[in-house]
């Protein structure tokens, strides 16, 4: 769901018992931060931050970043591609490529006559993801997109971001423990593992894995 961190910040007071709010906001954005950076590297659970977004693709340009509220972008479940010339988008298939196999057969895509793309790559340059078409657009599309990967950091109480059940759950139990054992010096010097129960992870990465191999909803019943 999408959580505003203000709120987020109050959630966690209450289960924290802080009612007096003695935990400073600068130890909530360090520790939320600290496991948004931390807790993807835990084996099996890379996917649990992700969102879903939708873009616009301007004429003329054929690369776009497409991190949006992720620093770093370890997986693309899904993309798909959508003329948008007026009335309702129209699907479009673009075939996917490898960057080395991308650039060996299109060479240098901004120098191509624009038109409709028929391979696109994904390229990173650093913690930075793009999309790269294999020539410049000559019509306006749209892509649809899912991402899993490594949230940006929190710079602010104001700030809006997308955090699932299963995220959500292992962040405050992470939070509370940190709070408890490091609310001196704030140093979060240890392997995450260290303040994280096998249980707790193990019941996460089920979950996860429940989410990502149900396509849809079982609805029973119906005509």
């Amino acid at each position: 769901m999408k959580y505003k961190i203000s709120d987020f910040y109050n959630k966690f007071r209450v289960i924290a018992g802080d009612s007096t709010e003695d935990c400073p906001e600068v130890f909530l954005q360090s520790a939320l931060n600290w496991a948004f950076n931390e807790l993807p590297n835990i084996p099996r659970l890379e996917k649990l931050f992700s969102d879903h977004y939708t873009a616009n693709l301007r004429t003329g340009a054929y690369r776009w970043k497409i991190n949006k509220d992720f620093r770093f972008i370890s997986d693309i479940p899904m993309m798909k591609f959508y003329t948008s010339t007026g009335g309702e988008p129209c699907p479009v298939k673009v075939c996917k490529l490898d960057p080395e196999t991308f650039y060996a057969k299109n060479g240098l895509v901004e120098r191509k006559q624009p038109g409709k793309p028929c391979s696109y790559t994904i390229e990173r340059n650093g913690d930075d993801t793009f999309l790269v078409f294999d020539r410049p657009l000559g019509v306006p599309m749209i892509v649809d997109y899912m991402v899993c990967g490594m949230p940006k950091p929190v710079e602010s109480s104001s700030e809006t971001r997308e955090i699932s059940a299963v995220a959500e759950n292992l962040i405050l139990t992470l939070m509370r423990k940190l709070w408890y054992e490091e609310a001196d010096d704030f140093a979060f010097s240890g392997a995450i593992e260290m303040y994280m129960d096998n249980k707790t992870i193990l019941e996460a990465i089920q979950q996860l894995h429940k989410q990502y191999s149900i396509d849809s909803p079982r609805v029973l019943g119906g005509c």
